[in-house]
């Protein structure tokens, strides 16, 4: 587990199940069936983001601190590792209303799923995660992959001690977290799974999973303002107004091979990186041989690449 002191885990895991959890909190069979595809939809992607560490987007979401990268490395790949322990190492209650151990699924809320801890009062420093994921209604009908990428989220905080952001969960803030305040961002679970998902995705994958928490955001002053800003910079934006209302979109776009013919001598951004949007992580993967603590993600099985739907990472 982490072993700074900002991140350290100094407790133990609860894998108790929760006293108060009523027949209303349990997993049918069929919803246990879609939570293991909707991992199994994830794990192509995250397997990749683990084994190709990406400098520009480990920068992007977690700003520059090398006092704590080792930390952000190992947490990511701990939570990959226990992502296919379901029904060993962490377990999922299915909430259907905001009975007994589902009492945060509040209608309304927004909240998709939770996770908790707790700890004795004499000894606030040692705490007890607890490995059941409360699985909320909210997201019963959001698509499967989404689904796996909010429990990785989940399993951020189980197997550590990151909390959430205190400016929520959107793509624009947490960037600009990441920018101002790198151990803020470090401290942010959303950070940990935006970053999975764009090093692991291409860029059109990772636009559609990761709309629920907003426009797309290159850096805190390169953002989207249209949510189909991704279908229209790959036209290439070149010097016109679109380069600005879809800042984020275009300067991806435009710094690719084919718009930098385009739009020559037009060339955005102050950096000479080219990417290729078909490619997971910007196709910015350069594996670094002193990155992942113990990074031994199993490849992506048969089934799995079946289940990911053409997702990249799939041999």
């Amino acid at each position: 587990m982490p072993n700074s002191q900002f991140f350290a885990f100094n407790g133990e895991y609860d894998h108790a199940k929760p006293e108060n959890a009523n027949a209303r909190n349990e997993c049918s069979a069929t919803q246990l069936a879609w939570l293991e595809r909707s991992v199994d939809k994830a794990m192509p992607a995250l397997n990749w983001s683990i084994a190709n560490e990406n400098e520009f987007l480990f920068k992007k979401w977690f700003g520059e601190s090398t006092r704590s990268d080792d930390d952000v490395r190992e947490i990511l790949t701990d939570t990959t590792n226990v992502m296919t322990q379901m029904g060993s190492f962490w377990n999922p209650l299915c909430c259907d209303d905001a009975s007994g151990a589902c009492d945060t699924c509040v209608p309304g809320t927004g909240t998709q799923a939770f996770v908790t801890s707790w700890w004795y009062t004499n000894d606030p420093s040692y705490t007890y995660n607890v490995t059941w994921v409360r699985v909320c209604a909210a997201m019963y009908d959001s698509p499967e992959i989404e689904v796996g990428f909010i429990m990785f989220h989940e399993l951020v905080h189980v197997v550590s001690q990151v909390g959430d952001s205190s400016l929520g969960y959107g793509k624009g803030p947490l960037v600009g977290l990441a920018a101002q305040s790198p151990e803020a961002a470090r401290a942010s679970a959303n950070n940990y799974m935006l970053y999975a998902a764009q090093n692991g995705l291409s860029f059109e994958d990772y636009d559609a999973l990761s709309n629920s928490w907003g426009a797309n955001s290159f850096d805190p002053n390169c953002t989207d303002q249209y949510s189909n800003c991704g279908d229209i910079a790959k036209d290439c934006c070149g010097e016109t107004e679109m380069s600005s209302y879809c800042c984020a979109s275009c300067m991806v776009f435009d710094n690719t091979d084919h718009c930098r013919e385009v739009n020559y001598p037009y060339r955005p951004g102050h950096h000479n990186l080219v990417f290729d949007p078909e490619q997971p992580g910007l196709g910015l993967h350069s594996p670094d041989s002193t990155a992942p603590v113990n990074p031994t993600p199993n490849p992506p099985t048969e089934e799995q690449c079946t289940e990911a739907d053409g997702v990249f990472g799939c041999g």
